[in-house]
């Protein structure tokens, strides 16, 4: 599946499994579509995205938007960890920093951020954990900015 210019329509699936060897490559160039969009792209192996990758966040497609309440407590609740990833299509091994994603779907605020594809493995949905990261660092500079305010009014001899 080579595009070099113009679009690729996608309509249904679109499955990428490469086994290639070196020299081999799966490229597309320009922009992949479909209308109405509401299907999925699987990549078995290694993605590599030169240029932006962009998620659809749109006002007219929420509803029942909120703070993110309690960010730094449910942050301190994941585990970051360090492993060795095997990448299925060639067998080896890759050192990665995550999560796994069976250790995040137990804690009950953050399950909706764990997925099953269509292998039974499971994932995560990293751009939700990001945002939690966010609102947790907000969180912190909220706090050290109060922290300061009361060290100035303390050396100032106020209380």
């Amino acid at each position: 599946f080579i595009v070099t210019s113009g679009e690729a329509v996608v309509q249904g699936d679109l499955t990428v499994d490469v086994n290639a060897t070196v020299g081999e490559v799966l490229t597309v160039t320009n922009t992949m579509t479909a209308n109405s969009w509401n299907q999925k792209v699987s990549c078995l192996g290694d993605l590599d995205v030169q240029g932006v990758f962009t998620e659809t966040s749109d006002a007219t497609l929420t509803r029942d938007i909120q703070d993110v309440p309690d960010a730094l407590r449910l942050l301190m609740k994941l585990k970051p960890r360090r492993f060795l990833k095997r990448v299925p299509v060639s067998e080896r091994e890759v050192p990665e920093f995550g999560l796994v994603a069976q250790e995040v779907e137990t804690i009950e605020e953050l399950a909706f951020a764990t997925h099953v594809n269509d292998d039974g493995l499971k994932g995560l949905h990293y751009r939700s954990l990001d945002t939690l990261t966010m609102a947790a660092l907000q969180d912190l500079a909220r706090a050290v900015r109060n922290l300061a305010e009361r060290v100035i009014a303390l050396e100032n001899g106020s209380d």
